[in-house]
Protein backbone atom coordinates (compact mmCIF):
# COMPACT_ATOMS: atom_id res chain seq x y z
CA UNK A 1 0.00 0.00 0.00
CA UNK A 2 0.99 3.64 -0.44
CA UNK A 3 0.47 6.45 2.01
CA UNK A 4 0.41 9.66 -0.04
CA UNK A 5 0.74 12.97 1.78
CA UNK A 6 0.35 16.39 0.18
CA UNK A 7 1.92 19.24 2.15
CA UNK A 8 1.73 23.03 2.20
CA UNK A 9 4.89 25.08 2.73
CA UNK A 10 4.76 28.63 4.08
CA UNK A 11 7.58 31.12 4.61
CA UNK A 12 7.43 34.00 7.08
CA UNK A 13 8.80 36.99 5.17
CA UNK A 14 8.48 39.02 8.37
CA UNK A 15 11.30 36.98 9.92
CA UNK A 16 13.87 37.89 7.23
CA UNK A 17 14.88 41.21 8.82
CA UNK A 18 13.96 40.24 12.38
CA UNK A 19 16.80 40.70 14.88
CA UNK A 20 15.51 37.95 17.17
CA UNK A 21 14.29 40.24 19.93
CA UNK A 22 10.67 40.63 20.86
CA UNK A 23 7.90 38.95 18.93
CA UNK A 24 8.68 37.84 15.39
CA UNK A 25 6.78 39.87 12.75
CA UNK A 26 4.18 37.77 10.93
CA UNK A 27 4.00 38.01 7.13
CA UNK A 28 3.38 34.48 5.87
CA UNK A 29 3.43 33.60 2.18
CA UNK A 30 2.33 30.27 0.75
CA UNK A 31 5.17 28.70 -1.26
CA UNK A 32 3.77 25.46 -2.64
CA UNK A 33 4.34 22.06 -1.12
CA UNK A 34 5.51 18.51 -1.67
CA UNK A 35 4.05 15.11 -2.39
CA UNK A 36 5.42 12.41 -0.09
CA UNK A 37 4.90 8.71 -0.78
CA UNK A 38 5.51 5.96 1.79
CA UNK A 39 5.26 2.23 1.08
CA UNK A 40 3.36 0.75 3.99
CA UNK A 41 2.49 -2.76 5.11
CA UNK A 42 -1.03 -3.79 6.06
CA UNK A 43 -0.12 -3.60 9.76
CA UNK A 44 1.31 -0.10 9.34
CA UNK A 45 -1.76 0.98 7.37
CA UNK A 46 -3.94 -0.02 10.32
CA UNK A 47 -1.80 1.85 12.84
CA UNK A 48 -2.88 5.41 13.63
CA UNK A 49 0.42 5.83 15.47
CA UNK A 50 2.40 4.93 12.32
CA UNK A 51 0.41 7.36 10.17
CA UNK A 52 1.13 10.10 12.71
CA UNK A 53 4.86 9.22 12.55
CA UNK A 54 4.73 9.64 8.76
CA UNK A 55 3.02 13.02 9.04
CA UNK A 56 5.41 14.16 11.79
CA UNK A 57 8.37 13.22 9.57
CA UNK A 58 7.29 15.70 6.87
CA UNK A 59 5.96 18.47 9.12
CA UNK A 60 8.03 21.27 10.63
CA UNK A 61 7.50 24.75 12.01
CA UNK A 62 9.46 27.64 13.45
CA UNK A 63 9.38 31.45 13.27
CA UNK A 64 10.71 31.34 9.68
CA UNK A 65 8.85 28.51 7.93
CA UNK A 66 6.14 25.91 8.29
CA UNK A 67 5.29 22.73 6.39
CA UNK A 68 2.22 20.70 7.26
CA UNK A 69 0.08 17.94 5.76
CA UNK A 70 -2.96 19.19 3.84
CA UNK A 71 -4.20 15.82 2.67
CA UNK A 72 -3.24 12.19 3.19
CA UNK A 73 -4.58 9.10 1.45
CA UNK A 74 -3.97 5.41 1.90
CA UNK A 75 -4.06 3.75 -1.53
CA UNK A 76 -3.84 0.10 -2.49
CA UNK A 77 -0.87 -0.66 -4.77
CA UNK A 78 -3.16 -1.91 -7.55
CA UNK A 79 -5.04 1.42 -7.53
CA UNK A 80 -2.01 3.69 -7.26
CA UNK A 81 -1.23 5.92 -10.26
CA UNK A 82 1.50 8.48 -9.62
CA UNK A 83 -0.01 10.85 -12.19
CA UNK A 84 -3.12 11.15 -9.99
CA UNK A 85 -1.01 12.84 -7.30
CA UNK A 86 1.54 15.02 -9.09
CA UNK A 87 1.71 17.16 -12.19
CA UNK A 88 3.95 16.09 -15.08
CA UNK A 89 6.69 18.54 -14.08
CA UNK A 90 6.75 17.53 -10.40
CA UNK A 91 8.86 14.95 -8.65
CA UNK A 92 7.56 13.13 -5.57
CA UNK A 93 9.58 12.57 -2.43
CA UNK A 94 9.68 8.98 -1.22
CA UNK A 95 10.00 8.01 2.42
CA UNK A 96 11.15 4.65 3.68
CA UNK A 97 10.42 3.70 7.29
CA UNK A 98 13.60 2.26 8.81
CA UNK A 99 12.85 2.31 12.55
CA UNK A 100 10.85 3.87 15.35
CA UNK A 101 10.30 7.53 14.29
CA UNK A 102 13.08 7.07 11.71
CA UNK A 103 12.76 7.45 7.96
CA UNK A 104 14.99 7.82 4.93
CA UNK A 105 13.82 10.34 2.38
CA UNK A 106 14.89 10.33 -1.24
CA UNK A 107 14.07 12.23 -4.39
CA UNK A 108 15.27 11.58 -7.94
CA UNK A 109 15.05 14.51 -10.35
CA UNK A 110 15.13 13.42 -13.99
CA UNK A 111 16.86 16.19 -15.94
CA UNK A 112 16.12 14.74 -19.40
CA UNK A 113 12.54 16.05 -19.63
CA UNK A 114 11.77 19.63 -18.68
CA UNK A 115 15.12 19.71 -16.87
CA UNK A 116 16.39 22.85 -15.21
CA UNK A 117 19.97 21.73 -14.55
CA UNK A 118 22.88 21.76 -16.98
CA UNK A 119 22.36 19.40 -19.90
CA UNK A 120 25.32 17.23 -18.86
CA UNK A 121 23.35 16.12 -15.78
CA UNK A 122 20.99 13.20 -16.44
CA UNK A 123 19.65 12.78 -12.89
CA UNK A 124 20.03 14.27 -9.45
CA UNK A 125 19.56 11.85 -6.57
CA UNK A 126 19.10 13.31 -3.09
CA UNK A 127 18.71 11.38 0.15
CA UNK A 128 18.58 12.18 3.86
CA UNK A 129 17.63 10.73 7.23
CA UNK A 130 14.68 11.91 9.29
CA UNK A 131 14.80 10.97 12.97
CA UNK A 132 12.07 12.33 15.24
CA UNK A 133 11.23 14.91 12.55
CA UNK A 134 14.82 16.21 12.27
CA UNK A 135 16.64 15.88 8.93
CA UNK A 136 20.33 14.94 8.78
CA UNK A 137 22.95 13.21 6.61
CA UNK A 138 21.96 14.92 3.36
CA UNK A 139 23.58 13.42 0.28
CA UNK A 140 23.37 14.50 -3.34
CA UNK A 141 24.70 12.49 -6.29
CA UNK A 142 24.48 13.42 -9.96
CA UNK A 143 24.37 10.94 -12.83
CA UNK A 144 26.20 12.52 -15.74
CA UNK A 145 25.87 11.94 -19.50
CA UNK A 146 29.24 10.15 -19.35
CA UNK A 147 27.78 7.61 -16.90
CA UNK A 148 29.81 8.98 -13.97
CA UNK A 149 28.20 9.23 -10.54
CA UNK A 150 29.40 12.55 -9.09
CA UNK A 151 28.93 13.79 -5.54
CA UNK A 152 27.66 17.34 -5.21
CA UNK A 153 30.99 18.45 -3.69
CA UNK A 154 32.82 17.11 -6.78
CA UNK A 155 30.53 18.57 -9.43
CA UNK A 156 32.67 21.64 -10.14
CA UNK A 157 35.73 19.42 -10.68
CA UNK A 158 33.77 17.15 -13.05
CA UNK A 159 32.76 20.15 -15.18
CA UNK A 160 36.36 21.38 -15.20
CA UNK A 161 37.55 17.98 -16.47
CA UNK A 162 34.71 17.23 -18.91
CA UNK A 163 33.86 20.37 -20.86
CA UNK A 164 30.66 20.65 -22.86
CA UNK A 165 32.66 20.00 -26.06
CA UNK A 166 33.93 16.64 -24.76
CA UNK A 167 30.54 15.31 -23.63
CA UNK A 168 28.41 16.60 -26.50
Amino acid sequence: MKYVMQTQFKENYGAHDWDGTGECPQYWKFKGGETYIVDVSMAQAQSKCFMEQCEDAVSSADDYQEEYVLDAQLIDDCDFELSNHIESWETPTYLQHVGENEFVGYKINDNTKMGYMKKEIVKQQRSWKIIDGVESDHKCVYEMVTGHQVLHADLKDWFAKYTECEVA
